[in-house]
């Protein structure tokens, strides 16, 4: 670390080093009467004193900056070469059930960054058919000073972590309550990027992990417009859940009660699609009802039914949909049946004979798209 300096004095370091460029750049000014070559410098000149940095110094201690405490260089467990503790997760587990096993994370740390934040919470409750059967939470030492946005946040102050265990004393404790679990949160990848970090310095490794984001639930849930933003307390006060703390363990609380008001949400809705699909069948003509029961049938054997979603409209059109994306369309039209692809910009209309054609366009449809979500 360099000579340090307080903020007054590179502020008035910065002011002496702007003057001298600006009076430097008056006289390459006057001189391009003379050299016209001059002009340039001058330019240059002038555009320096404007952008110029005080470097080479750092600011110290003042009454309003405090810089995190550094960690000693002579720690072990912070000075490892960093290296993912989990190597893959993904969000594949079909949200419109609880599942019968499962736990609920959630952490408080110092800032944003899993590399160079740490970890001064987490909680983790354990649920087996809907009842809670193991609760962790612990306060942690992140051997850093917290900044007071974060506590301002969480509530978590350096007082509070002070004699707290230190990460890698606990490690193994969230390990053990992690590794092989479907793990639900929200926004559950910020939390689980720090455990990763933390797994990875400790020389602990998960192949995978099967997540749930309650975010995202919400997401696909509730229109964008019916709340303000889609933060969990913004969620929590929506949905009229009571909770005074914006801690990790009260947070698992909430996030849980969330994720089982979108999922009523959800099944009302999907009831109600279900009737009106029904109502739109009834529409269709023999033919075209025998091509959507084949289709089922088709798709059931081959076991993309739940893979797969699709809409009869108002048109006739039946729309396709992977994780409320569309992928593509199919046309009734009597017993001629047209289905859509997308050539670069163009969208196109194919003539198909039957529905053997329309589930093999199916599943090309599906593996371009794991494909591109790889």
């Amino acid at each position: 670390m360099g000579k340090q300096y307080t903020e007054k004095q590179l502020k008035g370091f910065t002011i002496v080093n702007k003057v001298l460029f600006i009076i430097l750049g008056i006289m390459l000014l006057l001189l391009t009467i003379v050299f016209p070559i001059c002009l340039l410098f001058s330019i240059g000149a002038f555009i320096i004193a404007f952008k110029y940095k005080a470097k080479n110094a750092s600011i110290g201690k003042t009454e309003s900056h405090t810089l995190y405490e550094p960690i000693k260089a002579s720690d072990d467990y912070y000075s490892q070469t960093y290296s993912k503790g989990i190597e893959s997760y993904s969000q594949t587990y079909n949200c419109t059930e609880i599942p019968p096993s499962f736990v609920i994370l959630d952490l408080e740390t110092t800032g944003l960054s899993s590399l160079s934040d740490k970890i001064i919470e987490i909680s983790i409750i354990k649920y087996e058919n809907g009842r809670v059967v193991d609760t962790y939470n612990q306060l942690i030492d992140p051997e850093m000073h917290i900044p007071q946005e974060a506590s301002n946040i969480n509530g978590i102050t350096n007082d509070m972590v002070k004699g707290c265990p230190k990460i890698h004393e606990i490690i193994d404790n969230v390990y053990d309550r992690i590794n092989g679990e479907i793990v639900m949160g929200y926004n559950v990848e910020f939390d689980i990027k720090f455990l990763s970090t933390a797994f990875g310095r400790s020389n602990k490794k998960i192949d995978k992990l099967v997540l749930i984001d309650v975010l995202q639930v919400v997401k696909e849930t509730l229109p964008s417009k019916e709340t303000q933003n889609r933060k969990l307390e913004t969620m929590k006060n929506y949905f009229g859940i009571e909770s005074t703390s914006h801690r990790a363990l009260a947070d698992c609380e909430v996030t849980f009660e969330v994720f089982k008001r979108c999922l009523k949400i959800k099944k009302n809705y999907e009831l109600q699609r279900q009737s009106e699909q029904k109502e739109r069948v009834s529409k269709l003509n023999d033919g075209e009802k025998l091509f959507i029961s084949a289709l089922e049938e088709k798709l059931y054997n081959i076991n993309l039914k739940d893979k797969l979603r699709y809409n009869i409209m108002s048109d006739k059109v039946i729309n396709f949909q992977i994780n409320n994306a569309q992928i593509g369309r199919v046309k009734l039209n009597g017993r001629k049946y047209k289905m859509q692809i997308l050539d670069k910009d163009n969208v196109l209309w194919l003539d198909i004979d039957n529905v053997d054609e329309a589930v093999n366009n199916i599943k090309h449809w599906i593996k371009y798209c794991e494909y591109l979500t790889k």
